[in-house]
């Protein structure tokens, strides 16, 4: 370029030290106000300094495109795995759920209360029906603790349910008993106790669930 400027200036800067006698680079302006790397040298021969530049913006382009470029990668691979999750999780989504169905028509027809007791975190659960049959509605009036289930045990059967409970959990016996459980009318009913537990590799049973069955009429 024709334009000249005064070395005192900052665009100058890399000019002054090639004439100084030093060599090396810098980030700095250059006569058009552009930022720029510039390599500056001094020619003795020549008694003049020599600026070299390469504007910024073009040592950016690469990397800016290569990022367009992964950008867009992303963009598509995302695109396509929500369809690919969308095209397999909707069916596996509806089995989900008729298998729920089927699951919930088979308590209601079974008759049975369920119970599912995991050991490892003391959380209990109690169906709907399993409260019915003793004339409670919901969990505040029975609540999904055993204290709900023991306290309501008749005197003469308490200590033998628990213990044939106690010896499924740690020997593997058999659970199935008759009991009686106080109803909400203050009323007493027969049952029949079944239940299963599930146990780790040492045997150690870390849950268990069953069902009660109204016996009352039979017992009768």
């Amino acid at each position: 370029s024709s334009k000249t400027m005064p070395l005192n200036t900052e665009r100058a800067a890399a000019m002054r030290l090639a004439l100084a006698g030093k060599t090396g680079w810098a980030v700095g302006l250059d006569y058009r106000g552009e930022q720029v790397l510039a390599a500056y040298e001094m020619i003795p021969e020549l008694q003049a300094g020599l600026v070299a530049k390469l504007d910024i913006s073009e040592i950016r382009a690469p990397f800016i495109k290569a990022a367009g470029v992964a950008a867009s990668i992303a963009i598509a691979i995302i695109l396509l795995g929500t369809l690919f999750v969308l095209r397999v999780a909707k069916p596996i989504a509806r089995r989900l759920e008729e298998t729920e169905q089927r699951l919930d028509l088979t308590i209601r027809g079974s008759g049975d209360g369920l119970w599912d007791y995991d050991l490892a975190s003391g959380e209990l659960w109690y169906s709907d029906r399993f409260r019915e049959l003793l004339g409670y509605h919901d969990e505040k009036e029975f609540p999904n603790v055993v204290a709900s289930w023991s306290d309501r045990l008749h005197h003469d059967d308490r200590k033998s349910t628990l213990d044939a409970f106690t010896s499924h959990l740690e020997r593997g016996t058999p659970y199935d008993v008759e009991y009686r459980l106080k109803t909400r009318n203050g009323d007493y009913r027969w049952f029949r106790a079944r239940g299963k537990s599930l146990r780790d590799q040492s045997g150690r049973a870390y849950r268990a669930a069953g069902s009660i069955t109204d016996i009352t009429g039979s017992r009768q």
